[in-house]
């Protein structure tokens, strides 16, 4: 049996095992050509940096430069000759580790110039109700490494890409956007068309809004979301069950066929349906939404291989129909919320197939169906209850595990590994280890690695590459 779309992870991955593994080597870190420090003048500093001279290479020693408002890189480099702007010195510490003192602090960076690379730099527009981002670009091929984006101000993102190509946001922390009641202030957010974006290896909390936004009438065909950190912390809570934030990643535009959006291998948790009286216009709190509203187009996107944990939902389209949607070996543990929760919410999709995802702990439903064209197998359930929502049009459901879960009930006979406890699931916990940059720690997650005695090990009906058991891979992690 195959699912009843192309599968995504075939085109992309070889199989649906494999990793992606995205990013930007950088190489050598350059010599500074030219040195600022904070008694230079913001004409000066753009001068400079957008010279036509042989300069390539511009530093900032340590220092506070926010009172220099927004600076500009419009000058070209190029493939061969890359031009970098990066903290003076010789160090490696990420600038989240050092002392404010020994950082340099920008508030602003906007970017219309191509081949650039901005490395080990810090932003804070304290909240400012002026600055329109910490960093902006509509250029090609710039990648942001190592920077850390805090305290956000009144402006729709800390970071703002719109018709851009082939931009990199890797190794960097971004956190803190102001709260600002009814209103969304995101972390990441796209607008118009950008291609072949790279979100890799960040940590990104605290954002009063999306961590990641695909506004609505944008697009984002090649986005490539990767290894990321995308969390809340209680200082965004307004109550036991609400959070001033919406959602981890929120897509109201996507991808294409041969080029369609990639989220994958990242660590996603904390959300609560939104409190719109301190932040936000409001969410369920969906740690992925993949939604359409009539006019946007969110189709072609691939949710594969993260782990979402203490959420009221995991992957959700609560509104529209998005097409082509394939969520594929992802693990979800305590799905919850005194709102309602799901772990795996297909209410509005059309084509979608679900595979391979594992579900340990889910307060209410683990599946609510409604959509059509859906094809749910090979999945795990432990410890949760039934699926919820009635099944649409050609929707096939079949081959899942069910542990101290009522199986769906609707599924043919025998199809199905079904067994009373937790217990009997035979799968060990999966050490998990999250928050790459502000401080490791590690997450035991119980139930998830299935051994080769595990009921359900080889207990599916289909094969993709070299995966014919369900649930957790933990080698691809």
């Amino acid at each position: 049996m195959r699912g009843t779309q192309l599968l995504i992870a075939l085109l992309l991955l070889g199989a649906a095992g494999g990793t992606v593994a995205g990013g930007v080597s950088l190489g050598e870190i350059p010599a500074c050509d030219v040195t600022f420090t904070t008694a230079d003048s913001l004409d000066r500093i753009n001068n400079e940096l957008n010279g036509s001279d042989a300069d390539r290479t511009f530093c900032f020693a340590p220092g506070n430069y926010t009172g220099k408002g927004t600076i500009q890189l419009k000058a070209n480099g190029s493939q061969n000759s890359k031009r970098w702007v990066r903290l003076a010195g010789s160090g490696t510490t990420h600038p989240v580790r050092l002392d404010p003192a020994q950082r340099a602090t920008l508030k602003a960076l906007a970017v219309t110039g191509d081949w650039w690379v901005v490395h080990r730099l810090a932003f804070d527009s304290n909240y400012s109700t002026s600055v329109q981002s910490g960093f902006e670009s509509s250029a090609q091929d710039v990648v942001v490494d190592r920077a850390l984006f805090e305290r956000g101000g009144r402006v729709s993102a800390m970071v703002k890409v719109s018709g851009a190509q082939r931009i990199t946001i890797q190794n960097s922390v971004l956190r803190n956007t102001r709260k600002v009641p009814k209103e969304d202030l995101a972390c990441i957010s796209f607008g118009n068309t950008s291609r072949d974006v790279q979100i890799v290896r960040n940590e990104i909390y605290n954002c009063a809004g999306d961590s990641v936004i695909v506004n609505k009438n944008a697009a984002a065909p090649g986005l490539l979301i990767e290894d990321n950190d995308l969390y809340l912390t209680s200082a965004y809570y307004s109550g036991s069950d609400r959070a001033c934030a919406e959602n981890a990643i929120d897509l109201k535009g996507g991808g294409l066929e041969t080029n369609p959006v990639v989220i994958t291998g990242n660590r996603i948790w904390g959300f609560r349906k939104s409190d719109t009286s301190c932040a936000t216009t409001g969410s369920s709190g969906e740690a992925i939404n993949i939604h359409e509203d009539g006019t946007s187009n969110t189709d072609w996107v691939l949710v594969h291989n993260n782990v979402i944990m203490d959420s009221p939902r995991g992957v959700s389209c609560p509104t529209g129909g998005s097409d082509n949607v394939s969520i594929i070996g992802n693990l979800f543990y305590n799905i919850h919320s005194s709102y309602g929760s799901y772990a795996i919410d297909l209410l509005k999709f059309n084509r979608a197939e679900v595979y391979f995802n594992t579900v340990v702990n889910a307060q209410d439903y683990w599946l609510q169906l409604g959509g059509t064209n859906l094809d749910v197998r090979c999945n795990v359930v432990v410890n949760g209850r039934r699926e919820t929502g009635s099944k649409g049009s050609n929707t096939t459901v079949g081959y899942n595990a069910f542990y101290n879960t009522q199986p769906f009930h609707t599924e043919g006979s025998g199809t199905n590994v079904v067994h009373s406890t937790a217990a009997e699931a035979l799968a060990e916990a999966y050490p998990l280890e999250i928050k790459r940059w502000t401080g490791k720690q590690t997450v035991k997650i119980p139930y998830a690695v299935p051994s080769q005695s595990s009921p359900h090990f080889r207990a599916c009906g289909i094969s993709i590459g070299t995966v014919s058991g369900i649930g957790l891979d933990e080698t691809v992690f």
